[in-house]
């Protein structure tokens, strides 16, 4: 007589479990060293792309920190540098973390085959001479300005024609100026000329208006957004000594005065005076620049 095996219903579903337990083991291990495999390809292929010369500081302001990726530009850039860039929009950056994100294979042939030092090569080919690149703890509104000049508005790109003077070396207007003693505010009117930073009693700029000036040659500028935005401060670069604190009628004012005196310090500390008169011989101002020098030399530092 014919033997019949069963099984309980129990029995079967437990069978079951045990077999769909062990072959989802067996897939989550295939896809764990296939991801391990991939994981380590990319691996070799940022290391690839750090070692590239240019590579191994932020492409827009030198940092060391390279975690991040504009994908449109095949560059690597500082996480201040990212936050800047998403701040252009999508349609002009598009920002990526080498960390945090995954990036398909010809997006990593992209980054490579372009680089930071490829990339300035077009979008800083015609830098003017008298502008600085933003340094690594440049104030946020100089990175963001000079982002939107070299990205957006490619004023930097080979074959731009730049005014001379540039517009930023003609800055001039009403600021608010703290007293050198006392925490007083008065309305004073400003104006770079040269490699100076003038200060009046008036919009006429005349002789008996001055009250003062700064030498803008190894100053440094100063931003605190979190105490007062509207608030510039210059400081001498040695000592650290704070010089003047200005304070502007609205935000976007003080981001034009941060960024005017940003270049124009760092055009008065590489060029020297002489220079700068050279290269801005075509400026014709309200007064004779001599008789001007001697009032001032007279009243520096003394006037408020």
């Amino acid at each position: 007589m014919p033997v019949t095996l069963r099984s309980s219903n129990q029995e079967v579903p437990m069978v079951l479990r045990r077999t769909v337990v062990h072959a989802s083991a067996v897939l989550l291990v295939e896809a764990g060293w296939a991801a391990l495999a991939m994981q380590g390809s990319h691996n070799a292929r940022w290391k690839d792309i750090r070692t590239k010369k240019g590579n191994d500081r932020c492409a827009d302001c030198s940092s060391r920190d390279t975690t991040w990726v504009v994908l449109d530009y095949g560059i690597l850039v500082c996480i201040n540098c990212a936050a800047s860039h998403r701040a252009l929009g999508t349609h002009i950056s598009k920002v990526r973390s080498t960390e945090l994100d995954r990036f398909a294979d010809p997006e990593l042939d992209w980054i490579f085959a372009m680089g930071n030092d490829k990339s300035n090569s077009v979008w800083e080919a015609s830098v003017p001479s008298g502008m600085r690149r933003p340094v690594a703890d440049a104030p946020d509104c100089i990175r963001r300005r000079w982002l939107r000049a070299k990205y957006d508005e490619q004023q930097f790109v080979d074959g731009n024609v730049h005014p001379s003077p540039l517009p930023h070396q003609q800055c001039a207007g009403w600021l608010l100026k703290q007293g050198n003693y006392l925490p007083t505010w008065r309305r004073r009117y400003f104006s770079i000329m040269y490699d100076r930073l003038y200060y009046f009693l008036d919009n006429t700029c005349s002789t008996a208006a001055l009250r003062g000036y700064f030498e803008l040659a190894n100053l440094t500028v100063h931003t605190d957004p979190d105490e007062d935005p509207l608030c510039v401060r210059l400081s001498n670069s040695h000592g650290g000594a704070r010089l003047l604190t200005v304070k502007a009628s609205s935000q976007q004012e003080a981001e034009k005065w941060v960024w005017a005196l940003y270049h124009c310090v760092y055009s008065a500390t590489q060029l020297g005076r002489r220079d700068l008169a050279t290269s801005f011989a075509r400026r014709r101002p309200s007064f004779k620049m001599g008789s001007l020098t001697q009032t001032a030399a007279a009243r520096r530092g003394s006037a408020p």
